[in-house]
């Protein structure tokens, strides 16, 4: 640990500035758990772990209910159907909206449970199935469960890195299928 000596009157001045205190104490970050900080209001891309390359792609530019939300190479310059906006919700989950049309959020299926129920992009209703819980799970890498499934998570199906690969729920485990970094943009 090491700091600079400063006098009483730099922190009179800091304290003047009437700046929000930040949401986790900077003295508590290491290198394990500074990339565990996701921030609300901000666009992220999300990336598989699989090969540290292809995003959760919202297959339409302007998506309508129901549209499929699969595996594409991440596209440059960024388009919009490959970045999110993360909400934090009252009840401590996230809501992930489609950039490409920020009415529609990442939904799971008909509210479905069952391993292989596909996630698609759906007008935000604040169902459970549109809640989102996202655990840092190590090196940069976070896992998603739906409120209304948790024991299941985001997977990506047969842990193929192919455009158009299915993103769906699946029981959890600790395979690169079930691994996401967020990028912020």
């Amino acid at each position: 640990k090491w700091g600079f000596k400063v006098n009483a009157s730099v922190y009179t001045e800091i304290a003047n500035l009437s700046v929000p205190q930040p949401a986790t104490d900077p003295s508590t970050l290491t290198d394990d758990n500074v990339s565990a900080i996701l921030q609300d209001g901000s666009t992220y891309k999300i990336q598989t772990a699989i090969n540290n390359s292809s995003v959760l792609d919202v297959n339409s530019h302007t998506p309508a209910n129901g549209t499929a939300v699969t595996l594409w190479s991440n596209n440059t310059p960024s388009s919009l159907n490959q970045q999110w906006l993360l909400r934090k919700s009252s009840d401590g989950y996230h809501i992930l909206k489609s950039k490409a049309d920020t009415t529609k959020v990442l939904n799971v299926q008909s509210a479905g449970t069952a391993n292989g129920t596909p996630l698609e992009v759906w007008t935000f209703n604040n169902s459970a199935s549109q809640k989102w819980s996202i655990a840092y799970t190590g090196s940069g890498n976070y896992q998603l469960s739906p409120a209304h499934a948790s024991t299941k998570n985001v997977d990506v199906w047969g842990g193929s890195a192919t455009n158009g690969t299915i993103l769906a729920l699946y029981t959890p485990h600790t395979s690169n299928n079930q691994k996401f970094k967020f990028l912020k943009q």
